[in-house]
This record gives structure tokens, C-alpha cells and sequence, in this order.
């Protein structure tokens, strides 16, 4: 009987299949309490693997004993997973570990109000040939979670996956 399990070389054949998205990212406005970062410093390149969503969500009514659904309000999904890159100068790396600083200080235990704490930036949806294609303006967004990724000894570009909140999208 034949073997149907695909070879190591079969799989290594294959190619990437994962879908990315490239964007040029722009920061409109930064948090009021997070100093010393210029928003022209952190207007970088990204990657995701996902376009932002959204959905109207269905709202269901009983009527005499009969269910029927009616429009909603909208769900944008509410959270992006972006890879920010950046090369040597740490500007990126240095804000992202500000920003994660400042939404909560655990030795007294606070955080902040969100109105301090929030950032609107701008994601340009960009092209094979890096023209811009779509334009997405992120509004009320924070920084949820933040990591660096190990590209290997000799790479000169650092990458950061970083997971963002926001509240809608233009």
C-alpha cells in the first residue's frame, strides 16, 4: 500500500501561503502623558495578517412567538495585530516599551484614564509597488501587548508584533 503522507520535500515545495498586508503607518496623535516621541520618529512600515473587519450586528426580537432580526449596531472587530519595523536607532522599540509603561504602574497599582492613554494613527494599505491603495484612520487605539521578534544575528532590521485596541476606524 502507498504511502499518502506528503514528503519533506513536497511540504518544502509548497511556498508561503500566508496572506500579508503591507502598510505605511502614520501617528496622528500620541497619548498626552507619553513625552519625548516625535510622531514623524515612529512613522514606520508594518505587515498584518489581516485587514481591519467590521459587521453590523443583529439584534433579535420575538414577536408573537416569532424571531426576526433587525440591524444592529456595528462591531469593527476592535483589536490589529501589526509588525512594526524599524533598523538600529530603537525609537520604535523605546516608545512601545514607554507606552506599555505608562498605561500602568504596578508598584501602587494605577493606571491611567483612557482619554491620557489613547492614539489615533493613520494605516496606509500599500500596494506590490508601495503605492497606497486603501487608507484606514484608526481612532481611540492603545496599545495592548507588544513583543519583539527574533530575526536572527544577522539581520540589521528589528521587528515588534504588537497588538492594538481602538474603538472604531475610519
Amino acid at each position: 500500500m502507498a504511502d499518502l503522507r506528503p514528503t519533506i520535500d513536497q511540504f518544502r515545495g509548497l511556498g508561503h501561503h500566508q496572506t500579508t498586508y503591507d502598510w505605511g503607518i502614520s501617528f496622528i496623535s500620541l497619548p498626552s502623558l507619553l513625552t519625548g516621541f516625535d510622531s514623524a520618529d515612529l512613522n514606520t512600515r508594518c505587515t498584518s495578517a489581516q485587514l481591519p473587519a467590521r459587521k453590523i450586528n443583529a439584534i433579535e426580537l420575538n414577536l408573537r412567538g416569532h424571531k426576526i432580526y433587525q440591524h444592529g449596531t456595528v462591531d469593527y472587530g476592535n483589536s490589529i495585530t501589526l509588525n512594526l519595523y524599524e533598523t538600529s536607532d530603537q525609537k520604535v522599540g523605546n516608545f512601545l516599551n514607554a507606552y506599555m509603561d505608562l498605561q500602568w504602574s504596578p508598584i501602587v497599582g494605577a493606571q491611567i484614564p483612557k482619554s491620557l492613554n489613547q492614539s489615533a494613527f493613520l494605516l496606509t494599505l500599500l500596494d506590490s509597488e508601495n503605492k497606497a491603495k486603501k487608507y484606514y484612520t484608526i481612532i481611540g487605539a492603545w496599545l495592548q501587548g507588544w513583543n519583539e521578534i527574533d530575526l536572527g544575528s544577522d539581520s540589521s532590521v528589528i521587528t515588534y508584533s504588537t497588538t492594538w485596541q481602538f474603538d472604531y476606524y475610519l
